[in-house]
């Protein structure tokens, strides 16, 4: 007969809950034992209540929206209990940590107080079970938290130790103890009452860190009727078309600093930031945060199939694709990396005032040679093809006063008084204005709005269908062969939701380099795409709050891990039993600090 141990565990600083969530799933049995273990989650607190909704859809467990500075050991008993929980769970706010602020605004009150909230956290909950307290406690973070929040650990730790915790401290991998498909490098503290929780607790095994598209492959491809069902969360970021251009030319696992011209000669890399990622699809993905330039945002995508070739690029050395009556770039890859460029360097070339010209030719036209500069002293000038503002004074008069020898246009307010008709339009019932000479737009009023407009469409033969907009429920008119707007009827109302434009842009090896959807980094994360078999929804509108939690979020693969390993060490502690594994310790019985740290990744 199996018997089942429960072990209640608590998250604080609980986020979108999918660390819980990770806990939840953990499942062991120990048969020499005759034990099955598994984890109840008795709640989450986090002060955001987006977050705090998606806890409670992810777990099914009860969130408190709270700000944990202001929770004190009687909040805690009269929620939770008198009895503590087996094991408290924290990842607390990491901004103050991270190494995207710098070190003078780390060092300001608000993120000292932000750095100190677990120490905040842990003095309530000792407050509350102190003589009693917790059998094994976990704090997770960023891993500059070590060196950004040395104080705040050092006041933690001697807490700690007044209560009998014996612990270790160090840095892990995610991607290795969940089996992800990134890497991401984490700070864990682990501490373990010694005398509720004898045995010894031995760290998880590592797992094979997975390519991305292992896991994104599993998902619809983003724009395709498939992926709809997800809705907006599936949806790519919009992007202006020279950053899809960009995203193009940078080679899958570099970033912008691949492009030419952004490294000065000489300049290391690691003198310029990195932004606008480009991940590699056989290669884990970098660490999954939140909003930033400088995350993982953009993949090598090799389904581009899916697209046919639009704006496809074909190698030289390759055959082009079908060629179709008419070639459009969006209509095929009609594009062709030709390696002949080099005899046509310098069209086009704008020299820099510091730098030598190319050759001189017989024919300096920019597509001829190189002879155009970027000549700094246009002060020189003056006002070329200047406007002057009306208060201000004009320049020179010259004699030849035309727009290329002078500032001389002015920003007249006047213009209501002095050109009315211009481009002007007349009223059906009003006189026109003076006839003159030249009858440009410009220079009077030669547009007038017909009424009569409307018997076009009672004459056939007389442009009745001009730009006509067919109704969806309507036969169309008859089908031409030149469907142009102003030659036949090849327009519809259509009322389906139009897809959005992608520049899908087939790059050097053969790949769609594209933004990452929200749900593509949540599946990054480990965090299930589907939950109780529906698609995943987050609280909230914006795509930038769901990949802030998003970012935030321990993976649940990870998590399961940690609590899979730690259910080992509380069954034994349950049953005053002890085990032997041949992984390496991680909490040692006398907590010989340090000596227990996870390998650094």
């Amino acid at each position: 007969m199996t018997t089942e141990i429960v072990s209640r565990w608590l998250f604080p600083f609980g986020g979108l809950g999918a660390g819980a969530r990770g806990f939840l799933d953990a499942d062991v049995s120990l048969p020499t034992l005759g034990v099955r273990c598994r984890v109840e989650c008795i709640g989450g607190i986090d002060n955001d209540p987006e977050a705090c909704a998606d806890f409670e859809y992810l777990t099914g467990a009860p969130a408190w929206c709270v700000d944990v500075g202001k929770i004190t050991g009687a909040d805690l008993v009269k929620r939770y209990g008198a009895l503590a929980p087996d094991g408290v769970f924290m990842s607390p706010p990491c901004k103050g940590a991270s190494g995207l602020l710098s070190e003078e605004r780390a060092a300001t009150e608000k993120y000292e107080e932000m750095n100190r909230l677990a120490v905040t956290w842990t003095k309530a909950m000792l407050d509350a079970w102190g003589d009693w307290p917790p059998r094994l406690l976990l704090l997770e973070n960023v891993p500059r938290l070590k060196t950004r929040a040395a104080k705040m650990l050092k006041e933690l730790r001697a807490l700690l130790r007044a209560h009998g915790y014996v612990f270790s401290e160090g840095f892990h991998d995610c991607g290795e103890l969940g089996g992800l498909a990134q890497r991401r490098r984490r700070f864990l503290l682990v501490a373990r009452h010694a005398k509720r929780c004898p045995p010894i607790l031995y760290q998880p095994p590592r797992r094979r860190v997975r390519g991305c598209g292992e896991v994104l492959a599993t998902l619809p491809v983003p724009a395709t009727p498939e992926a709809e069902e997800f809705g907006r969360i599936h949806e790519l970021p919009r992007i202006s078309w020279l950053n899809w251009v960009r995203l193009a030319l940078i080679p899958a696992g570099g970033d912008w600093r691949d492009l030419e011209g952004v490294l000065a000669e000489g300049q290391q890399r690691r003198e310029v930031f990195r932004r606008k990622r480009v991940e590699d699809w056989e290669q884990p993905s970098g660490t999954i945060s939140g909003p930033g330039a400088n995350g993982v945002e953009h993949v090598a995508d090799p389904r581009v199939e899916r697209y046919a070739g639009a704006y496809g690029v074909k190698p030289w050395e390759e055959p082009v694709g079908a060629v179709a009556g008419e070639s459009l770039p969006s209509n095929g890859a009609f594009a062709v990396g030709d390696p002949r460029a080099s005899r046509f360097s310098h069209i086009d070339k704008v020299r820099r005032w510091d730098q030598h010209v190319g050759t001189i030719t017989k024919a300096p036209a920019p597509s001829s040679g190189s002879p155009v500069v970027a000549d700094p002293r246009v002060d020189w000038f003056g006002g070329v093809l200047g406007v002057k503002p009306w208060a201000k004074p004009s320049s020179t008069i010259t004699g030849r006063a035309g727009v290329s020898t002078g500032a001389f246009a002015v920003g007249d307010p006047r213009v209501r008084h002095a050109y009315d008709a211009g481009y002007a339009v007349l009223d059906w019932e009003q006189a026109a204005r003076t006839i003159a000479g030249t009858t440009s737009p410009g220079c009077g009023a030669y547009a007038v709005a017909d009424p009569r407009a409307i018997a076009l469409t009672d004459r056939p033969g007389r442009h009745w269908n001009k730009y006509a907009v067919t109704p969806w429920e309507e036969p169309a008119s008859t089908v031409i062969g030149a469907t142009r707007p102003g030659s036949g009827s090849p327009n519809v109302a259509d009322p389906r939701k139009p897809p959005s434009f992608l520049p899908v842009i087939v790059a050097k090896d053969g790949t769609w380099h594209r933004p990452l959807t929200t749900l593509e980094l949540a599946a990054l994360q480990g965090i299930p795409t589907r939950v109780r078999g529906e698609p995943l929804r987050l609280c909230g509108t914006a795509s930038s709050r769901w990949r802030e939690r998003i970012g935030n979020a321990v993976p649940p693969p990870t998590a399961r891990a940690i609590a899979e390993q730690m259910l080992v060490t509380l069954a034994h502690a349950a049953l005053g039993s002890f085990g032997l594994s041949s992984g390496a310790i991680w909490v040692f019985p006398d907590g010989d600090e340090g000596v227990a740290e996870l390998r650094p990744a």
